[in-house]
């Protein structure tokens, strides 16, 4: 029994350290044949793909596991052609602050940033043509934060609670390209404040999503009063330039919308 015991846990030993040498075992990236470092594997469908070749894929691209070695060298190969058209791009419109969306009206392409501040060159973000644009949305992310005062040295609700909601407004520009399939980018820089007052202040949860996407088609009257509340709001002047800022991004998906619909239609004609 005990020579079974013993060779039962050598057993399990040898598997372990079989299990651990895999993890170090050396690997070769299948695109550019270099060794790929501990933790530096991104595994493809039917290979390997080191860091290096990784960082130079679509910088909307998200099926790389799904990606075959010739499905990866061929969007490798479209990434340096890419690049070279972008030294030669010219933007006549551009729109965004967090993100960068540029339009080249005379070529009827355009590309996307997704840090306004990014070099363009350096992150060779993907020439789109605006006649693969298939849909142009908005989407609104929201969050609620309580606000709390401080009494004798703790913080503590105020009665009743009241909350701050934050706001990001994001572009999303769904195309045919084949790796820039699904654009998303930030309209705002950092998320935007609403101080609300009135029965607005009180309320933990807006929906945000429908009511300010509903809002883009309505008159410019201020976000809080499209958000369906059923008593009267007392804007101050913090809040009022806080409205304005959430209506200005709603302003610049609108514009971008307009900018590819006028631009698509005429380049398909």
């Amino acid at each position: 029994m005990c020579g079974a015991f013993k060779t039962g846990r050598q057993g399990e030993m040898e598997m372990g350290m079989g299990l651990f040498g895999k993890l170090f075992e050396k690997k070769i990236c299948s695109i550019c044949g270099g060794e790929i470092g501990l933790l530096g594997n991104r595994k493809l469908a039917d290979g390997n793909l080191c860091k290096k070749c990784a960082q130079k894929l679509s910088p909307w691209f998200d099926e790389r596991r799904e990606s075959t070695v010739a499905q990866i060298d061929e969007q490798l190969r479209d990434r340096e052609r890419n690049l070279e058209e972008l030294r030669g791009f010219s933007s006549s419109r551009g729109v965004g602050e967090g993100g960068r969306l540029m339009i080249d009206e005379a070529g009827g392409r355009f590309v996307v940033l997704e840090d306004a501040d990014d070099d363009l060159l350096a992150v060779n973000p993907d020439l789109v043509s605006l006649a693969q644009v298939e849909r142009v949305e908005l989407e609104v992310e929201h969050i609620s934060h309580e606000e709390k005062r401080m009494i004798d040295g703790k913080k503590q609700s105020y009665e009743p609670p009241r909350f701050l909601h934050y706001f990001d407004f994001w572009e999303v520009i769904t195309t045919s390209h084949p790796w820039a399939k699904r654009i998303r980018f930030r309209l705002n820089g950092p998320s935007l404040p609403l101080h609300a007052e009135g029965i607005a202040r009180r309320q933990p949860h807006l929906d945000a999503y429908h009511e300010v996407k509903a809002h883009i088609e309505l008159p410019p009257a201020g976000l809080l009063a499209d958000l369906g509340l059923n008593a009267p709001v007392e804007l101050d002047c913090r809040t009022r330039q806080e409205l304005d800022e959430c209506d200005r991004c709603c302003e610049m998906h609108a514009l971008i919308q307009s900018l590819l619909d006028a631009s698509w239609a005429d380049h398909k004609n």
